[in-house]
């Protein structure tokens, strides 16, 4: 059969797909080794098996569909799709490697980093197909790919579209388990029609256990006695079979076991930030001398907000429970006999199941406040208690019980309260800074929610963001924390490249005046204006008087230390001040990827690739798919000579950032060093396309054309740069790219521009 089918193949094919070998086979298809002869590459192509079996054709032709639908760095794309007379077919990358299935069978038991870093990798990807509304169903070894270190998720033969109808779905509708049995969900190996992400969610939790155990979760007896064991509510320990796994990482697989599905993670991005949560832990904590988090001083009180839960049933009321613990957090953090561990830190920690010493020596801090709101029409009930991390000992708890409409003044009468147990535990006087005027309720709720998507960090969430505090202005044009907030976001929409510097930072800046009006006391106003006066007018003795304002106003907000030492004191080469700024916001905020980063790339600058390298090296360990670090490492380690890792890191810069220009010139540059002009020329026409639709620095091409050698070209690009005062200019003077135009006139004479 597989011969006449090869024969069948080649003859259809000729001139557009050279087939060499069968690689795999299945039931339904089979998988064969192909050279597609249009792009010089080899790829997979799957075909349906003659003679599949009744409705094979119609399932292989959905899983074609939903394959289509996604585009993510872990999912296996679909590149080409055909017909061989009545066998459908489609075509996917040759990924090199193995097998999550064979490696077990090499490994036993995978490393736990290896382990959890390939899990988190696969929710992600679930997460994404989740949020275009497709359960995979079928979640198990043999459709895990492992590309180097990284997993590939495919075969959607099985998937199901969660609006699909039941009359749309065959196996469904007649009470059939769709799947693989000994990694189903209970629902799911019920037949259950309803099914949604969770089930997934269960069958990564029994991928996840066979990774570190080297056997599969309920794996004892016959496959009935097997079900009856996952519904029984005794999940099994892996811990206890291994003793090295952390109790915290077993309490996580555990939980995604849940017989119910109500009691496993809601979604696959939850369980993905309780992986990463476990990750972080081993990697940063304090137990591991990996990095060092400094306590704060025993004469300092010392606080963290962990996110309040909502209760409410409804995850609608997420940027809620969410800005009422940023509310509170704010507050505490203006009390200046007080340190209070910084947002992304705090966050990270959410779905924590350590005890409280544990978070206590994790985020150095003497106290912790945790809570829960619970939303019933326009009611709403707020339970908040503090704990001293030291002795476990709960010190202060209240409820509050209050219309929605006085939300603002909650979270300042609980701040208040926190600070009140805070002074008569520890014998201080805390004196509470005075209250912003209430602004309408419906306002404090769209900057509330405006919030909730600006800490996505997506072009898109960003976006509505912005929407929602211009929603918030319009009901109240005098709300300056508001304003402020959209001062920040049309910042970080500038400097990430999502727009222009001409159209955004002139409405930063004036946001952020705004608030400054009405507020002239918002530390975060004034760090908004100063990167502003950095970026876009190159003022930078302005500037830095402006973050030290902001630091005077509130001496814990790390985003404007980070400011000061990248947009103030970096460009001026000012680097021991720099370090300690970026050092001093991470005791503020220990926890925070962004800041590592943000240290790195700050010792690249300083002339420091080495220590630049390990920095970022750590960062990724902890979140491997964090594009900056890989932005980052490209750069240090091509300054180190090293120039595969530097093409290594910049490939992977390119892969999680979505094709950014930023890192498809790091790639150009990696590829120009290393010898290979041809693809990075191929990069540069590709940035030059993109320019065309949407705004990129001139200083991205300008630093590939300086690699292969073309100065003239490269600082024509620059020159056309500074026309349009991009952001990225900030650097032009450490930058150890633009190294080699040092001593060209030209190149002086944009630092004079520049006034650096």
């Amino acid at each position: 059969m597989t011969a006449e089918l090869l024969a069948l193949l080649r003859q259809a094919l000729v001139g557009r797909y050279v087939v060499d070998r069968e690689i795999a086979s299945g039931g339904m298809a089979t998988v064969f080794l192909v050279h597609d002869e249009k792009h010089a590459r080899r790829v997979a192509l799957k075909i349906m098996r003659p003679g599949a079996a009744e409705g094979g054709a119609e399932r292989f032709l959905r899983e074609i569909g939903v394959t289509a639908r996604l585009s993510h760095p872990h999912i296996l794309p679909l590149l080409d799709s055909g017909a061989v007379g009545e066998l459908p077919y489609y075509v996917m990358p040759f990924v090199e490697g193995e097998t999550l299935r064979e490696r077990i069978a090499r490994d036993q038991r995978l490393t736990v980093t290896d382990a959890v870093n390939l899990a988190a990798e696969i929710a992600d990807a679930l997460a994404y197909a989740h949020a275009q509304g497709i359960v995979h169903r079928d979640i198990k070894p043999a459709n895990i790919l492992l590309s180097g270190r990284h997993a590939v998720v495919a075969d959607f033969g099985v998937a199901k579209a969660l609006a699909a109808t039941q009359a749309n779905d065959d196996a469904t509708q007649a009470g059939l388990a769709v799947g693989t049995m000994a990694y189903m969900s209970p629902e799911q190996a019920f037949g259950e029609s309803s099914i949604d992400g969770r089930s997934d969610v269960y069958s990564l939790g029994i991928v996840l256990y066979e990774m570190l155990v080297g056997e599969r979760a309920f794996s004892g007896g016959s496959a009935r006695e097997q079900l009856f064991g996952r519904l029984s509510g005794v999940i099994p320990s892996a811990q206890t079979k291994r003793g090295e796994i952390p109790a915290e990482l077993d309490r996580v697989i555990g939980r995604a076991l849940a017989a119910d599905p109500a009691h496993r993670f809601s979604t696959a991005a939850e369980f993905e930030a309780a992986l990463l949560g476990t990750a972080r832990g081993q990697a940063i904590g304090l137990e591991t001398g990996a990095i060092h988090i400094s306590r704060a001083p025993d004469d300092l009180p010392s606080i963290a907000v962990l996110p309040f839960q909502n209760m409410s049933g409804d995850a609608d009321n997420d940027y809620l429970s969410d800005g009422l613990t940023e509310e509170i957090l704010t507050q505490l953090s203006l009390r200046r006999t007080l340190r209070v561990c910084a947002r992304v830190s705090s966050f990270a920690l959410r779905d924590s199941s350590d005890d409280v010493r544990t978070i206590g020596n994790r985020l150095g801090v003497r106290h912790l406040l945790m809570g829960s709101m619970r939303r019933g029409g326009e009611r709403l009930r707020v339970n908040a208690q503090l704990v001293d991390t030291s002795s476990g000992f709960q010190v202060w708890s209240e409820r509050y019980d209050r219309e929605i409409a006085d939300v603002f003044a909650l979270q300042d009468e609980i701040g208040s309260a926190i600070a009140g147990a805070l002074n008569a535990t520890l014998l201080r006087e805390i004196t509470a800074p005075a209250m912003a005027a209430a602004p309408n309720p419906v306002a404090y709720e769209a900057l509330l929610k405006g919030r909730h998507l600006a800490n996505r960090r997506t072009a898109d969430a960003m976006q509505r963001a912005i929407a929602s505090y211009r929603h918030a202005l319009a009901l109240n044009p005098a709300y300056a924390p508001a304003s402020a907030a959209l001062a920040e976001a049309l910042v970080t929409q500038t400097v990430y490249g999502a727009a222009a510097p001409g159209e955004g930072m002139p409405l930063a800046a004036a946001a952020a005046r705004t608030a400054l009006e009405f507020d002239p006391s918002l530390a975060e106003a004034r760090a908004a204006l100063a990167l502003v006066e950095a970026a876009w007018e190159w003022r930078w003795d302005s500037a830095e008087t402006m973050f030290r304002q902001a630091i005077a106003l509130n001496p814990q907000l790390p985003a404007a230390y980070q400011g000061l030492a990248m947009m103030s004191l970096t460009p001026r080469a000012r680097h021991d001040e720099s370090r300690a700024a970026i050092e001093r916001a991470l005791t503020i905020d220990p926890l925070s990827t962004v800041l590592r980063v943000t240290l790195g790339s700050a010792q690249l600058y300083a002339g420091k690739p080495g220590d630049a390298r390990d920095t970022l090296l750590r960062v990724v360990d902890v979140e491997p798919a964090f594009a900056p670090a890989h932005y980052f490492l490209s750069q240090a380690h091509s300054e180190l000579g090293d120039t595969e890792s530097a093409l290594t890191h910049a490939e992977r810069a390119v892969e999680h950032s979505g094709r950014s220009s930023e890192t498809l010139a790091a790639l150009g540059v990696a590829l120009a060093r290393g010898g290979q002009s041809d693809a990075a020329r191929d990069l540069l026409n590709e940035l030059a396309l993109a320019a065309q639709s949407r705004y990129a620095s001139p200083s991205h091409r300008a630093l590939v054309h300086l690699a292969l050698g073309e100065t003239d070209r490269a600082l024509e690009l620059l020159e056309e740069a500074a026309e349009v005062r991009a952001t990225d200019l900030v650097w032009l003077a450490v930058r150890p790219a633009w190294r080699p135009l040092k001593e060209h006139a030209r190149f002086r004479a944009l630092l004079a521009r520049l006034h650096l």
